[in-house]
């Protein structure tokens, strides 16, 4: 089986572990560029512990087949 092509904008949420004190899912947005399974890009979001800014990371990883792994910074 061949891996699929990532790049292009995703949307997703992720929410903190039960009993962090965080009760609200987080929104974000992943616009990836994926050069023969090398991931590179950006992911934007609301930052949920102030009045209205928003975030922008980088990201660095890889995909295979059947996995995606990335380090957001």
């Amino acid at each position: 089986m061949s891996a699929t092509e990532l790049s292009g904008r995703w949307r997703g949420i992720y929410n903190y572990p039960e009993g962090s004190g965080v009760a609200s899912a987080v929104a974000f947005t992943a616009d990836l560029i994926d050069s023969a399974g090398r991931l590179s890009g950006t992911i934007t979001e609301d930052d949920i512990f102030s009045d209205g800014r928003t975030l922008v990371a980088g990201i660095d990883g890889q995909r295979g087949d059947a996995s995606v792994e990335f380090t957001k910074f």
